[in-house]
């Protein structure tokens, strides 16, 4: 749900662009300056021009809905108030919040430059709701690690239990540590493999209905194209980790074995 969450934010986050307003007192040489320190930037894949007249038309089309001789009574009072700009487009790797504000506050400085916007409100939000998403994913997946530990060290610890005159015979006979823990470990590790494979399962039935809802609601749109289920690089990775956590699991409950411990409760009992 994170990994949907970020891609949607990140498709959300292709329309940001910084937008650089002139001075209509700038020169030509002045805007032409301009225009070039800001394509040297690094972090800039495109600038566009718009002026004056195309930014008053941009804005009639806008407000079309509210009459369509909005701009036309507008312009018969008085001069195009709509300044001319440039559009600059940050490449996808460095368009985080901090590379944007940076770059728009140096774009302020510029000389001609009259204001510089780049959707602070919108973008301060995004930045918010992806530090929030990544911290209740990350405090999840320690409550569920935790959960997995407490649940296979409880089946391991019962199944000692159940086999404690087994491992008393082998503790007798000489058996080493090892041959006496593997089994335990491998049944941990078993446990935590079954439990990620049904989870996966799980989630991509989830994952499979949510999708088609969502498709019928809002229909085929960059929104739904950015959805996808878990990488096969994620799978493999939950997969590996599922399994070290039942090992894990399992071998806390198992360490004190080979040192008397099933005889010394067999006497104590």
């Amino acid at each position: 749900m994170t990994t949907n969450m970020a891609r949607l934010f990140s498709v959300w986050g292709e329309e940001i662009q910084i937008t650089v307003y002139l001075k209509d007192s700038i020169s030509a040489d002045d805007a032409q300056s301009v225009k070039t320190i800001i394509e040297n930037q690094s972090e800039v894949e495109k600038v566009q021009y718009v002026d004056k007249e195309s930014a008053a038309v941009s804005f009639e089309k806008s407000l079309a809905s509210y009459g369509a001789n909005f701009m036309k009574s507008f312009r018969e009072e008085k001069e195009n108030p709509f300044p001319a700009s440039y559009l600059v487009k940050i490449r996808r790797d460095d368009k985080t919040p901090e590379k944007i504000e940076s770059l728009a506050q140096q774009f302020g400085k510029f000389p001609g430059v009259e204001d510089v916007s780049y959707g602070q409100e919108w973008l301060n939000n995004y930045s918010i709701l992806m530090k929030a998403s990544r911290m209740l994913a990350l405090l999840f997946t320690i409550a569920l690690l935790s959960a997995c530990l407490f649940t296979v060290s409880n089946s391991i610890q019962a199944s000692l239990f159940s086999r404690r005159d087994e491992i008393e015979i082998l503790e007798l006979v000489g058996a080493t540590s090892q041959k006496i823990r593997r089994p335990f470990l491998i049944e941990g590790a078993f446990q935590g493999l079954v439990a990620i494979l049904f989870s996966i399962f799980v989630m991509g039935a989830i994952y499979k209905v949510s999708f088609q809802t969502l498709e019928k609601i809002i229909g085929s749109s960059s929104v739904i194209t950015a959805l996808e289920f878990l990488t096969p690089s994620i799978i493999f990775a939950s997969i590996i980790i599922g399994v070290l956590i039942g090992a894990l699991g399992s071998y806390l409950c198992v360490a004190k074995l080979n040192t008397g411990w099933a005889a010394i409760e067999e006497i104590q009992s």
